[in-house]
């Protein structure tokens, strides 16, 4: 006897219904923060050697450091710029004026003449920002390193005015940072070309004219005995992409 084997496939279908029902959606809301710059200033102009005498053949240097923070919790991630205006050199204490009694004069030094700039990344001034310089690091963990390859330094000064020191691409930058400034201001016993002394009174003659604008190759000026002021103003604002 042949015995014949199946076997019985049962196929269920089953059906089902979908009710839609309404429900409720949450969203919320993040307000940017601020975007800021402080400024500390490490040491004043060599506090130690802060006065010059003039001397044949004789130069000095001042220099003094800026500890610049800024911090970016704007939420938009669009980068940075930190800019600088500087003022020319001028004269904060009079200067009498040896052509005419009583008259007082000013003297304009163009800032590019005296005073240049550095940018580190560390207290110690051990590591220069710059074009294939050292990172631009955040203050403990706020924050992600920047590259040189994403930020720019700009602190060649060719003329008095506002003008971009630092530069955070778009994408960078978000947190605190620290960096500082080094500020070398160097004077020679000679006033530099451009310079402009100019008396109160207009009856006060230097040699050629009044004012007088410098110019070594047809006179040469001592740099005249009196304390001289440059004044350097911070700001930070962000750095989109700009069409």
């Amino acid at each position: 006897m042949r015995k014949l084997s199946f076997a019985v496939i049962f196929m269920l279908l089953f059906s089902y219904n979908v009710y839609a029902q309404s429900g409720t959606i949450e969203e919320f809301s993040i307000d940017g923060g601020s975007l800021s710059i402080s400024i500390e200033h490490e040491d004043q102009i060599n506090p130690t050697q802060d006065r010059w005498t003039i001397a044949l053949g004789g130069t000095a240097t001042f220099q003094k450091t800026d500890r610049i923070t800024v911090t970016d919790l704007s939420g938009k991630n669009e980068g940075w710029k930190v800019r600088v205006d500087l003022s020319n050199f001028k004269n904060s204490t009079p200067i009498a004026d040896p052509t005419c009694y009583g008259a007082e004069l000013d003297v304009f030094v163009n800032v590019e003449e005296w005073m240049s700039f550095r940018l580190f990344d560390d207290a110690e001034l051990l590591n220069e920002l710059g074009q294939g310089g050292t990172l631009l690091t955040p203050v403990s963990s706020y924050g992600t390193p920047v590259s040189s390859g994403n930020y720019v330094v700009n602190n060649f000064i060719t003329d008095s005015g506002t003008f971009d020191l630092l530069r955070v691409n778009p994408g960078y930058g978000a947190g605190e940072f620290d960096f500082y400034l080094q500020c070398n201001i160097t004077v020679s016993e000679w006033l530099p070309n451009g310079t402009i002394i100019k008396s109160n009174d207009m009856k006060g003659a230097f040699p050629n004219d009044n004012p007088v604008k410098v110019n070594n190759q047809l006179q040469k000026y001592q740099i005249f005995a009196a304390t001289y002021r440059t004044t350097i103003t911070y700001s930070v604002s962000g750095n989109p992409v700009l069409e």
